[in-house]
Formats: C-alpha cells, structure tokens, sequence
C-alpha cells in the first residue's frame, strides 16, 4: 500500500470527526395483505431501503400485486426521496402514479394492493463510525465516509463478495484495493476486469480464459486473491449467467477438465441494478450473489467538507504549499456540483498547480437555462428546417460530450459505455463536434 507524503499525514492527522447520529424511519403497512406489520430502519440516513417481494428487500411484502424489487427509498434531509424501480403494477401517492418524487414524512404510498405509511421515527440514533479521516488510501472525513470505515474494516477480514455502487468517480476501485490491502493477504493478486474497455467477442476469454488454455482469464489470474468487475451491469446475459455459475461452484471448466479457484469479487456499478433485474436487463440471482454486502458510495456533492478536505490533501500529494491554496479557490470549489467527483477534483487540482487554470465547466444545474437561448436563437435564425435541426443536433451532441467527460473525469472509454456507444463513435463525435 503506498504511504502519503508527510505534508498529506499532517492534514488526514489533524481532521477528526464527532460521532454521528441521525433520525431512522417507520415503514407501516396501513393496508393489504401484511397489514400491522411494521419496519424499523435505524440508519437510512446513509443508504436506500428496497421495498418488495425479493429477499433482498429491507421491507418484505407478501403482496403478489407488488414486484420483487418494487421502489427504494432513502432520506434527504428531511424529507423522503422515493424512485419506482420499474414495477409491474406502478407506484401511487396522493393519487398520482410516481416515478421518482419527495415525499414529506407521514406520507402513504400504494404498491399493488398494499397502502405503507413512511415516517421518521423521532429519535437520535448513534450510527456506528469513525472518528478516523480514512481507511487507509480512501480519504474523507464527513460523516456520508466515516460511517463507511468500520464496515470496510470489518469486510477485510472476510472472504465474501461486495458490490459497490456509486456514481463514476466516487472511487470505487480504491475502496475495493483498500479493504483487499487491510486483508489478511495484502500480496495476493488484485485483478481488475473491465467489461467495457474489451470488444464484446473478446469478454469470454478475457473473463474465463481461451477456450485452448493459452491464456490465463482475470478469475485465474485473481486466484487466490481479489478480482475487481468494473461496471458489472455491462455483462452480457450469457456471461452473466457463467459468471454466477463460477462463483457458486467455485470451479471453472479448462481443456481436459475442471479447474478449482478461490476468488472474492468486487463488483462495482453506477447503474440502478434494481432496476435493471426489474426490467430483466441483469440476473436477480447474480446480485444476490455479488451483495454481501452492498455499500453505495456517496457522490462528493454530498461529501459535507471533503471538498476542501480533499482539495487540501491532493494540493499537498502534488507538492505544493497547503498555505499558498486561497480561500476563493476553495469557495469556488466547494460550490460546484462536481460531476465526475473525486477524480474529477483531483484533476482539477492538477490543473491549477500546472498552469493557474481554475475554470470549472459549467454544471448540470448552471446549464438548465442555457438550451432555450440557444433554441431561441435558432427560431429567430429563420434557417430551413433541415439546417435548423442539424444545428440543434450539433449542438446537443457537443454538449452531451462534454458532460459525459466531466462526469467521467476525461475518461473516454468510461464516458463511452455509461453513454451506451462504442468508444471509436464516441471519439468520432467528439472530434466531429
């Protein structure tokens, strides 16, 4: 595991956290099938509830007019952020059918013949966590990351598989590394297997092998150690269903016989996979397999005081004096939305330190006025319709480009497939646009 630098331990050192306590939340059934029964979660206020039929569900229905996994739920402030994850028979609420809303507490919802009543619970519950301000290379001292360390300390320890869910950027693979280098076998292998970066004819092999057993796929070459599945919900349906099979038996077929491994997966994942196994895009049994536990990492935005937390700490690892960051730097940044998240503030603390460039692109939030200027300037151009569209495609292609580099952090081949294209028609619009 690589040390920091002395100047970067004098600012992890002296950034401790208070402990943490929050509201936990009553799921009641008013009516249906289950009726009184009643679901007391203590520590929604850092992660989503499932409500439905699975048995991955945290609320459990037995209503057959409700789906296996029908709506999640978390909390955002103080209110209740609900989005159906593609059920059957829809999500209703004050008589409206929802997709995603805010709901306020005390607020009733209908799934299937099922009516819930969603409330807090009025009490300070203690969550376990950290004072600590990271686990070894994963840094954040807000409480969204504190309350994340005893947990990945716990999982070092163990051998089962972890699905980690996130928006790109949030540092995935690092936390993956980190609890692989907290284990009991540091030194074993830590492959990473990228679907996305692999043209789909050649996924097999360089998952499983060649079929000739020339070459060694990741599960062989992780043997023993760790394999890291970046953006599992990339998988093909037949890989998907190799994969689950492997990690069941913990065996592989190879010319001539049967190969035997033992691997821990880590499986990472931007997509709403729920969602996904919902509308039968990803295995339901292949994520129970990989979620033991599932851990979905914050988005930076959420990070309270990591941003000048991390700033600091990237402002130090890059060489520089801490005393020379200014303070408008940090209020700029602490304002921005940050799209691609801690790699995103890496780079861009790079960039400063190389050439004095601060710009941040524009937000998300910051450009939801700037489309109708540019529709109203188009309208007022009295261009043929023809050559209008082709400049309002030309411009929604060069925007959408950018975006999907700063969410991913420049990365093209990341920004490609969370784009649902190939990277060299990716690159093609780019350069066209």
């Amino acid at each position: 595991m690589a040390e920091f630098d002395d100047a970067t331990l004098r600012i992890i050192q002296t950034a401790k956290g208070a402990p943490i306590r929050a509201s936990g939340v009553v799921i009641s059934v008013v009516a249906g099938p289950d009726v009184g029964r009643s679901f007391a979660i203590g520590d929604i206020a850092h992660r989503r509830v499932l409500v439905g039929q699975s048995p991955a569900c945290d609320v459990r229905l037995t209503d057959r007019a409700v789906s296996r996994r029908h709506v999640s739920i978390e909390l955002d402030g103080q209110r209740f952020r609900l989005i159906d994850l593609g059920s059957r028979n829809g999500t209703i609420a004050g008589g409206v059918e929802l997709k995603e809303a805010f709901l306020r507490p005390g607020a009733e919802l209908t799934l299937g013949q099922t009516t819930l009543k969603i409330d807090l619970d009025g009490g300070a519950h203690e969550i376990p966590s950290s004072t600590e301000s990271r686990f070894h290379r994963v840094l954040g001292t807000s409480p969204e990351m504190r309350r994340l360390y005893p947990l990945f300390d716990r999982l070092a320890t163990k051998s089962t598989h972890v699905l980690l869910e996130g928006e790109a950027g949030t540092g995935k693979e690092l936390v993956a590394e980190a609890i692989h280098d907290a284990g009991n076998k540091p030194d074993a292998p830590f492959i990473v297997f990228e679907p996305a970066a692999s043209p789909a004819e050649r996924l097999e092999a360089e998952l499983f092998g060649d079929a000739d057993g020339s070459v060694l796929g990741a599960l062989e070459q992780a043997n023993g150690g760790s394999l890291f599945v970046d953006e599992v919900g990339d998988l093909l349906a037949a890989l998907q269903v190799r994969l689950l099979r492997a990690l069941e038996r913990r065996e592989m077929r190879r010319p001539g016989g049967r190969a035997e491994f033992s691997v821990r997966v880590f499986a990472s994942t931007r997509r709403n996979l729920d969602s996904d196994v919902q509308n039968r895009r990803f295995r339901d049994d292949l994520l129970l397999a990989l979620a033991n536990p599932r851990i979905e990492l914050p988005p930076l935005r959420k990070r309270g005081g990591d941003i000048t937390f991390l700033t600091q700490c990237f402002w130090a690892a890059f060489g520089a004096d801490v005393r020379e960051l200014g303070p408008s730097l940090l209020q700029r940044f602490s304002e921005y939305e940050w799209p691609g998240n801690v790699r995103e503030l890496r780079y861009a603390v790079g960039r400063v330190l190389a050439s004095g460039d601060a710009a941040l692109p524009a937000t998300p939030s910051s450009q939801s006025a700037s489309p109708d200027d540019f529709m109203a300037k188009i309208l007022l151009s009295d261009l043929a319709l023809p050559v209008a569209r082709e400049e309002v495609i030309a411009e929604f292609e060069r925007r959408y480009m950018r975006h999907m580099l700063a969410k991913h952090g420049g990365h093209v081949g990341h920004a490609a497939a969370a784009s649902g294209i190939g990277r060299r028609y990716f690159q093609k619009l780019r350069a066209k646009r």
